[in-house]
């Protein structure tokens, strides 16, 4: 009996220093996460709603949720406004309920049966408010992968927490556009950079991190970060790690984890094309030349005229 109660409590103490070291050694995030919460709490729990384009998000995100209430299936198209819009390819849509995020939202809320509690405009309040945690944290992650000291990291993770919590209220979308664009630089930095480790999960990594992104939001917004990606690549290879990095695949291409990670990251980037090829299907040459950045519509209608 004695002897059963030095061990517990000795595991006891194991439990309480791993839990004072967790705390030790992350304080300022969660101070920080204390202050975000509260900085959000009339959004969170109280009567505070996001303002200005918060309906371009919340609209497909109602739409898509009753839908599946209804019929189990998720729209392609909503009628409400803008003479409608497609829900999964539309350059000018602000969301997609094709994303994870709004699956695990669905699921959350019917297994918590959160719909007594909140209505659907405080849960997807909700929705938001983890997902700019979630890139904060995402951030942090990347920034633990090029800086030395852990402090910078948890300073990276407290300005993109608080940058959220600033816009969040006004302009949600701009939030919610690259929410895992640090995922994607984080995978693709680990395989760069260490490529005879772990290439299995860090490949893995990196096709869900880019199909997450792809599927959660396919705007002119979410797409501007991926010449970023690509120029930030480019910089990795021009600055040293295109030859440790060719050498590594050569010698380890007969390895069925390399070939694998190669065949995950392959069909993301063919899954990843989905979008823009429906967007294409689904519109016209004429709303194409509106949905997509470059030349101005009004150009083009002037050229048409005098060509004619």
């Amino acid at each position: 009996s004695s002897f059963c109660s030095r061990e517990n409590d000795s595991q006891s103490y194991r439990l309480l220093g791993f839990v004072g070291r967790v705390i030790r050694n992350n304080a300022i995030v969660l101070l920080g996460l204390g202050a975000f919460i509260y900085t959000m709490w009339g959004f969170l729990f109280g009567s505070n709603y996001f303002s200005s384009d918060f309906y371009h998000l919340h609209l497909p995100f109602e739409h898509a949720f009753q839908s599946l209430d209804r019929n189990f299936s998720i729209p392609l198209w909503m009628p409400f406004f803008q003479g409608g819009r497609a829900m999964f390819g539309d350059f000018a849509n602000s969301y997609s309920p094709f994303g994870i995020d709004f699956l695990l939202t669905y699921a959350l809320t019917k297994v918590f049966v959160l719909e007594k509690f909140l209505g659907l405009v405080q849960i997807d309040s909700w929705r938001m408010i983890l997902m700019n945690i979630v890139f904060a944290f995402g951030c942090r992650k990347l920034a633990r992968e090029v800086l030395q000291s852990r402090y910078s990291a948890d300073f990276v993770f407290l300005i993109t927490l608080f940058v959220g919590a600033f816009f969040l209220p006004h302009r949600p979308i701009f939030v919610m556009a690259n929410i895992f664009a640090p995922w994607v630089l984080l995978y693709i930095t680990r395989l760069v950079t260490h490529p005879n480790q772990n290439i299995l999960h860090n490949s893995s990594g990196l096709a869900l991190a880019t199909a997450l992104s792809v599927f959660h939001q396919f705007n002119i917004q979410s797409t501007l970060i991926w010449p970023y990606i690509v120029f930030y690549v480019i910089g990795l290879l021009i600055f040293g790690f295109a030859g440790p990095l060719y050498k590594a695949l050569r010698n380890n291409l007969g390895s069925w984890k390399v070939r694998l990670g190669l065949i995950f990251v392959a069909l993301t980037i063919l899954t990843s094309a989905l979008p823009l090829a429906w967007e294409y299907n689904q519109f016209s040459e004429f709303n194409r030349k509106m949905l997509y950045p470059g030349e101005p519509l009004e150009a083009w209608q002037e050229e048409e005229v005098y060509t004619r």
